[in-house]
């Protein structure tokens, strides 16, 4: 939702043109520099996988998971 404070209503004399470019960029950053995040993301889940790292982390996260006090946590387990 989009609340602007305005005086009076929109006309040609008072387009709030800086933010409506603002928005304007704002929507083809998220839609343009995000659109390849899920092959990245996918990359990155499979090197994890093939490097061996989950072995590496697996003792030091069950020692946090057994000392953590959120329930949610633990049961995960």
């Amino acid at each position: 939702m989009l609340i602007m404070s305005l005086h009076k209503p929109w006309s040609r004399q008072n387009i709030p043109w800086v933010t409506l470019l603002l928005v304007l960029i704002n929507v083809v950053v998220y839609l343009g520099y995000q659109r390849k995040d899920d092959g990245l993301v996918e990359s990155a889940v499979r090197y994890y996988v093939h490097s061996g790292l989950g072995a590496l982390e697996l003792d030091a996260h069950t020692r946090y998971l057994q000392q953590t006090a959120d329930a949610r946590l633990r049961a995960a387990r």
